[in-house]
């Protein structure tokens, strides 16, 4: 069984610089691979896994914004299969996009391609994949960090809570 390990914003972006081609009309599953997330399958119940499903299960959207950061996914519906497109944002109005460059072939393109070039209403962007909340390195960081400190007092707390009972038990023999 696979592991899935959510990336981060920079991560994703890392990852999807790094890619070149694609298998096409698959951009729902290479996008989600750029996220490290595994996948929902069919959300909506059309029988289809795809772009759509993404979109529809994002619990933190921002519909229609056309300035998503850099390192989350960007959506578009329609297309010639109703499966929508997805994508990863580069910020400052680009994407890395699948079949950009022709089918098969993985480019960086405008925000807008999808819509110019294929007919596609642009949908928006989301925070989050499949329940995975996309954070930045920085975020994860704080995260980790803030784990571990909790991680520390709860073993202090535990040792000072053995101390407790020892001195309630030497008290106890005292009286």
């Amino acid at each position: 069984m696979r592991k899935f390990a959510p990336r981060t914003r920079e991560q994703a972006v890392e990852s999807a610089n790094a890619s070149f081609v694609n298998t096409p009309r698959y951009c729902a599953r290479w996008t989600r691979e750029r996220f490290g997330v595994p996948a929902l399958g069919d959300y909506d119940g059309d029988r289809a896994a795809d772009a759509e499903d993404m979109w529809k299960a994002a619990a933190l959207p921002h519909p229609g914004d056309r300035h998503p950061p850099a390192g989350v996914p960007v959506f578009w519906g329609g297309g010639s299969s109703d499966n929508g497109h997805a994508a990863v944002s580069l910020g400052g109005g680009m994407i890395r996009s699948t079949d950009a460059r022709g089918a098969g072939r993985v480019g960086t393109v405008r925000l807008d391609f999808p819509t110019t070039s294929w007919g596609m209403p642009y949908l928006g962007w989301t925070e989050d994949l499949y329940g995975h909340v996309i954070v930045s390195d920085e975020a994860a960081r704080l995260e980790k960090w803030r784990n571990n400190v909790r991680a520390r007092r709860a073993r202090m707390n535990k040792k000072w809570n053995e101390r407790l009972r020892n001195l309630r038990d030497r008290l106890a023999k005292l009286k």
